[in-house]
């Protein structure tokens, strides 16, 4: 490695936006670090774009600056293929219709030399134009920048991907270790986190928002099929799969799902196919309560303070505002995450 930071910048179509992102790269507080922008086989004027913004990139503080010309392989191959040219300690990703703000790359740098338990390391983001962002995607902002700790940060691992993919900067033997990105029908970027959480990676969040995170109806996490909901609840379901059979992880004691609908009744079938034995559900339709649904028995919320004394609770999330209910629920109780219960992919 010969340089502190690797800037990893995959651009495909993105004349509207690359130029933009560009001048933010070009006002961060001076590092060691370097930019690989990773040309996915644009049909568009990107590649000039990053020609043309060559001397206000050098005029900026970073001479090193590196332009690989792809075939259209798509995101993941396009990531692997910048890391492989990567010559940092450490990666710092950014999307093409982002914004740095001046000091990101300057504080992460800071905080992963301080802290050297650290593999991956987000930030808070701030998303925009404010015109487009509805109320669900802002309960989503809110969610995703309140885990600041690697317990959050697993604990929400189990929800969604707590971490937005670029604000990150991820310590380069980590990520080898891990493989790098799966190609695969699915989100690459939560795919990584999982990966890398059983390899035993840690996460952490810096309390300050150092991303302009764009929000738009054309962006990949709202078009591409990769990223539907069904290719996240797999993921996390698996992921709660490997948990729940390490030694330990609840401790012996009975497993209840919160929610007989559905998909909570699907969660159980999951969890039994995989030699995962539910003792009941926990529902709030008084017509399932006190009553067995599927051959187990279904309990009243008001059940919870004593089934958590030899119980662990798997809540299945159905909408945001349940959830956070139900988490207010749990702190009531003295209950942790992790240890106690956990929020789920519905």
């Amino acid at each position: 490695m010969n340089c502190a930071v690797s800037i990893l910048l995959p651009v495909y179509n993105a004349s509207a936006t690359l130029r933009e992102c560009l001048e933010s790269i070009a006002r961060q507080a001076p590092c060691d670090m370097e930019l690989i922008i990773v040309n996915d086989g644009s049909t568009d004027n990107s590649r000039d774009i990053a020609q043309n913004s060559l001397h206000m990139l050098h005029s900026g503080g970073l001479q090193n600056i590196r332009t690989i010309q792809t075939d259209h392989h798509g995101l993941a191959s396009a990531l692997n293929t910048g890391l492989h040219a990567a010559r940092g300690r450490f990666i710092a990703r950014m999307d093409a219709d982002d914004r740095m703000h001046p000091r990101r790359l300057e504080q992460q740098l800071e905080f992963m030399d301080r802290h050297t338990d650290i593999d991956v390391l987000g930030c808070r983001v701030c998303a925009f134009p404010d015109t487009v962002i509805t109320d669900g995607f802002q309960r989503y902002l809110d969610w995703i920048n309140r885990s600041l700790t690697h317990a959050a940060i697993v604990a929400d691992l189990f929800r969604e991907s707590p971490l937005a993919h670029p604000s990150v900067m991820i310590r380069w033997e980590a990520l080898d270790k891990t493989g790098g990105y799966r190609a695969f029908d699915g989100p690459e970027d939560y795919d990584l986190w999982l990966r890398m959480a059983r390899h035993g990676a840690r996460f952490a969040k810096l309390d300050a928002c150092l991303l302009d995170w764009r929000v738009s109806a054309a962006s990949l996490s709202r078009t591409d099929q990769r990223y539907r909901r069904d290719a996240f609840r797999r993921l996390a379901w698996q992921f709660l799969t490997d948990h729940l059979h390490t030694p330990g992880s609840h401790s012996g004691k009975e497993l209840w799902i919160c929610g007989g609908g559905t998909s909570g009744r699907r969660l159980r079938q999951w969890l039994e196919r995989r030699s995962l034995r539910v003792t009941g559900f926990i529902d709030v339709a008084p017509a399932r309560v006190d009553h067995t649904l599927d051959g187990i028995p279904v309990r009243s919320a008001a059940s919870i303070p004593k089934l958590l004394r030899n119980g662990f609770l798997l809540f299945n999330v159905g909408n945001w505002g349940a959830a956070e209910a139900f988490e207010i629920l749990m702190r009531q109780q003295g209950a942790v995450p992790l240890r106690d219960y956990l929020v789920v992919h519905g």
